[in-house]
Formats: C-alpha cells, sequence, structure tokens
C-alpha cells in the first residue's frame, strides 16, 4: 500500500468505526454565519469535506459547491446524505494538496478543520494548492482549533503566527477571529476553542486561461506518487489532510454539476415548495442530551425520501431548509429552576428566525409553504410558533400539543428544572419572562390551544392545566369514539375562530409499547392508530400551519426504521 493510499485508509478507518468527534451531523454554526450574511462566492469548494454537511447546506441554499476529501468512506456518507435530501452536489475522493486536478476555479473556499491536521511541511502546499484553484482576490474562510483550547485530546493546536506564516506569500490575512468548534458530546463538555481566518488571494496570483477544461478528480493512483504526511485520525471539525493518489485527467470536458431538485432550494413560483422542512438540533431544555441528534437522524434515515412517498403527500413539495444555528446542542446545568436558561434564550430567536426565513423564502404570491419541524425537545414549539407568527403578525393560531407530558410547568412549579417541562406554557405567556420573551409569547390564546395524550403531569402543573382554558384530551379518552368525537368539536370551534392550527407533537406521546425511539417513552400512552386518527380529524377541520415531531432520540435497542416509518404516518396524517 503507498503512503497516499494508506492515508485514506486511516481516515475511513476512523469513519468506518462509527461517527468520529468531528462529524456531528449538522454544520459549523460560523459557517452558517457565513452563508446568512452574503460572504460566500460561488463556486465554493469545500476543503476537506467529511460527510458533507457544508457541502449539502450550500447545496440546500442554490449554491454551486463542490466538496473534496481523502476518505472515500466520507464521501460515500456524503453522498447518501445528498441521496436522501434530494440534493446532487459534486462529491469527490480527492487530495486536498494537489486541487489543481479539479482543473476549475472557485470564488471561495471553505475549510472546516483540515487545516489543523496537516503537519508543518506540509501546510505551504495547501496554501499553493489552494491558491490554484482559487480566483484571484477570492477569500478562504479557515476554522481550525486554536492554542487557547486546554488539554492535549483532539488535534494539534494552531497560533494566529502560524495560519500567517503558511500563507505568507501570495496572500492577505484579513482576519482571524476567536470562535468555538461544535463537536460531539464525547469530547468534552467545553467546545473547544478555534480561529476562523478570512484570507484572500491576491489579485494576479494566477492568471486566467491556466487551467485545463473541467474534469472530474481521478480516483486512480498516479504512477509516481509523491510522499505524503500521515497523522493519524484526531477529534476535529469534519478534517481531511495529506494526499488523496489521483491519476492524470482524462481530456474529455466533465458535465456541470447536476443541478439541485426544486424540493431543497427555492424554486420558481411555478413549483414552490408547499412543505419547508427545518430541523431544531437542541436537548438544551433538560438534563441529559440526545434529542439534539434527532433531526440529523431522520434526515440520515431517509425521512424525506420517505415523506415524499406517502401517498397523502405525492402531490406535496419538500424543501429542506436545515438545521436552525446553535452554538451548542446540549450543555450540563445543575439549575434546580431552569436549566441552560441563557443558552436557550439566545437560541430560540434565532429558531423562530429560522423558522420565518425559510417559510418566507419558500412563498410565492399565495399562502405561504407549511412547517415540518424536527426536534430536538420540545422548547422548540416555542419557537416555531413565534416564526409563524413573525410571517404573519396579525394571524390568530390555535395550537395542538401533543405529549406525554404537560410541558405546562414553569420555574416556579418544576420539580427538576427542565425548560423542556415549560415550553407549552411559554408559548401562553406563562413563566420567566426572558424565556417568554425569547419565543415572542404569548403567540396563542390559552382558549385556543389543547393539550392531547398528557398523563404524566406534576401535581402543580395538572392543577394550573385544570384551572386555565386549555382543553385537556387524555390518551384514554380520545382511544374511544367518545373521546374522538369531543376532540372533533373542540377542534370545529377553534378551526371557526383561527387563521391556522400548528400541531407540536412530542412523539413521547404515543405509548411506549409501539418501540418509538425518543428520550422518555412512557407506558399508557395513544396507539399509533389514535394518535393518526386525532391529526386526521384536526386536519379536516383547521388550516394546519405546522406539524412539529420531536423528541426523536435514536436507542441501539430499538428499530429506528420503524420509528421513521411511523413519523413518516404522523406527518402524511397532519399535512395530507
Amino acid at each position: 500500500m503507498s503512503g497516499d493510499e494508506g492515508l485514506g485508509a486511516r481516515w475511513d478507518e476512523a469513519y468506518e468505526k462509527g461517527s468520529p468527534p468531528w462529524d456531528i451531523g449538522r454544520p459549523q454554526p460560523a459557517f452558517r454565519r457565513l452563508a446568512d450574511a452574503g460572504e460566500l462566492i460561488e463556486p465554493v469548494l469545500d476543503s476537506g469535506c467529511g460527510t458533507g454537511e457544508h457541502t449539502l447546506m450550500l447545496a440546500e441554499r442554490g449554491f454551486e459547491v463542490v466538496g473534496v476529501d481523502i476518505s472515500s468512506a466520507a464521501i460515500e456518507r456524503a453522498r447518501a446524505k445528498a441521496r436522501i435530501r434530494g440534493l446532487d452536489p459534486q462529491l469527490v475522493v480527492g487530495d486536498a494538496l494537489a486541487l489543481e486536478r479539479l482543473g476549475r476555479r472557485f470564488g471561495s473556499v471553505i475549510d472546516s478543520g483540515m487545516f489543523h491536521t496537516l503537519e508543518d511541511g506540509s501546510r505551504g502546499a495547501y496554501a499553493q494548492s489552494l491558491a490554484a484553484v482559487l480566483e484571484p482576490g477570492g477569500r478562504v474562510y479557515l476554522l481550525c482549533f486554536s492554542e487557547h483550547t486546554p488539554g492535549i485530546h483532539g488535534p494539534r493546536r494552531v497560533t494566529q503566527e502560524e495560519i500567517r506564516s503558511a500563507f505568507a506569500d501570495g496572500w492577505t490575512v484579513e482576519a482571524i477571529e476567536p470562535d468555538l468548534f461544535d463537536v460531539r458530546p464525547e469530547f468534552g463538555d467545553d467546545a473547544p476553542h478555534a480561529w476562523l481566518a478570512t484570507i484572500r488571494r491576491a489579485g494576479g496570483a494566477a492568471e486566467e486561461g491556466t487551467f485545463e477544461p473541467e474534469v472530474e478528480m481521478a480516483r486512480a493512483p498516479e504512477t509516481e506518487p509523491r510522499a505524503a504526511p500521515a497523522p493519524e485520525p484526531v477529534p476535529a471539525s469534519e478534517p481531511v489532510a495529506g494526499p488523496e493518489p489521483v491519476a492524470d485527467p482524462e481530456p474529455e470536458p466533465e458535465p456541470e454539476p447536476a443541478a439541485v431538485e426544486p424540493a431543497p432550494e427555492p424554486a420558481p413560483a411555478s413549483s414552490r415548495p408547499t412543505i419547508v422542512v427545518v430541523g431544531s438540533p437542541t436537548a438544551l431544555g433538560g438534563h441529559f442530551d440526545g434529542m439534539d441528534r434527532g433531526p440529523a437522524a431522520l434526515r440520515d434515515a431517509g425521512l424525506l425520501e420517505r415523506l415524499r412517498s406517502m401517498p397523502g403527500l405525492t402531490n406535496e413539495t419538500f424543501a429542506n431548509r436545515g438545521d436552525a444555528p446553535i452554538e451548542r446542542g446540549w450543555a450540563p446545568d445543575d439549575d434546580p429552576r431552569m436549566k441552560n436558561r441563557q443558552r436557550i434564550i439566545d437560541y430560540l430567536p434565532a429558531l423562530a428566525s429560522h423558522v420565518e426565513g425559510a417559510l418566507r423564502a419558500g412563498g410565492g404570491d399565495g399562502a405561504p409553504p407549511r412547517l415540518l419541524l424536527h426536534g430536538g425537545d420540545c422548547t422548540s414549539h416555542a419557537a416555531a410558533m413565534a416564526g409563524l407568527k413573525r410571517l404573519s403578525p396579525g394571524a390568530r393560531f390555535a395550537i395542538a400539543w401533543f405529549d406525554a407530558h404537560g410541558d405546562f410547568n414553569t420555574p416556579e412549579t418544576t420539580p427538576s428544572g427542565n425548560v423542556w417541562g415549560m415550553p407549552f406554557a411559554m408559548l401562553c405567556g406563562r413563566g420567566d419572562a426572558g424565556l417568554v420573551a425569547a419565543c415572542d409569547g404569548p403567540t396563542v390564546r390559552e382558549e385556543d390551544a389543547a393539550l392531547l395524550g398528557g398523563q404524566v403531569l406534576d401535581e402543580q402543573e395538572s392543577r394550573n392545566l385544570a384551572a386555565s382554558p386549555v382543553a385537556h384530551f387524555g390518551a384514554g379518552m380520545l382511544a374511544g369514539e367518545a373521546g374522538l368525537a369531543a376532540l372533533d368539536g373542540w377542534a370545529r370551534t377553534v378551526g371557526a375562530r383561527t387563521d391556522g392550527l400548528y400541531v407540536a407533537f412530542d412523539l413521547d406521546a404515543i405509548d411506549a409499547s409501539e418501540g418509538m425511539a425518543v428520550a422518555m417513552p412512557e407506558p399508557g400512552g395513544l396507539s399509533v392508530d389514535t394518535a393518526i386518527a386525532a391529526l386526521r380529524i384536526l386536519a379536516s377541520t383547521n388550516r394546519v400551519v405546522g406539524f412539529g415531531p420531536t423528541a426523536t432520540m435514536p436507542r441501539p435497542e430499538l428499530d429506528f426504521g420503524r420509528h421513521v416509518e411511523i413519523v413518516a404516518r404522523l406527518a402524511e396524517a397532519a399535512l395530507a
């Protein structure tokens, strides 16, 4: 095995063993901010793309983007994700130190965790490789571990001076700003410190006309492979380093990258999406993590593909708008009243803006598309309602809150301090003023709200619900014809006086015997058939503006494929 092949094999091994710490299932917040701010110029190169989260994020936004990584295992995962999300960006197994073999230029480059895997002797070669494909005046946005990250675990730390030294010739380092890396929880409790460098290629460093016609980076070994650095795989954010053996390009021009399907990006008015999909990767509301990875797990398991095949949704057009930006999906906090209060206050407005923007981008001259929100914990629903209200400030919305738990606690009544037990109250305007304000509460009048399936309630929470105008349909009640008839009466009454209904569906409302992969399964809940019957009543009597299945948390002992199938059936009942 050549040195080049060995390097690729080592990175393959890191992916084949599972999900390495840098493979977090969503883009780094730094690159979301850059995309949101319009800083990235097409076409974009994602250097060291790993399993493709940044490439796919940009493809979903309509960018022309190419992802390159030395690991064939990572690229195969990226391509699988792209198929599931209805995207077709160019994803290439290739050598980041020989990017000229791509045979094309780019307007900008992003590097998430690639640079800090390189040995000292390879950094200059990497800068030259980037210069060969970046347009004069184009920018590289480089995110790497900084020396301020404590300990020795993970990749080597990089100083500002090392960045400036590597890009000393033919480049201008315009900014190096402190940032954070989002990594998987097993890396540690604290987000690693990072540098976000903005580096501009000097004008005139390369002349037009020096490139061959566009060709795909070859995958066969070179006849004389050059020596390659061989760092061991270390936790980083989607790293890639060192040379991948490549062959000289064939003379035939490569076709342009395939166009993105209409579903995942803004489309002409005649084919505007009717359902916009948003992920909320948060578990900040409670005392353990896992729900923050739910949206990525559903995407990777093919939920969107399954939804498109559901008979009741065949006429719908889906647009996947990705996850809302979040600095950390979960953090430990022993506050007995409001765990992660400030983090949640910071996150909910960002999710509300993401929901509003996603729906606004999908709308034409008529009604905006409907929302399909993947969570994440149930605080996500409070922000979803805020986003819907921001889009339609004058609208009066109702809410049907499916949950085994009441989520109607306040900091004064909570026995745990888990904020994910408070969002129903928050969006009704109850509870901590900061949390209520973060979700623009109240966004719903209590007489337009109902709890369905609630059966595990704290004593004071139960008293508060009983004393409020909120309707309550227990799991046992809905299992009979009389209970469904009562729900039909409530739904018709509310539907006649409101402009739309949002359905918040914590999947633990489904009885634990159904085998749902959720954070807190409870016995005595709704059967799948009963839940579908209730959703159909709501959909037939109201204009459903959104459906939010939350609390997905994969468990190795459960069949996640069955979980995905049930979520698809529930979504079909709510949105068909």
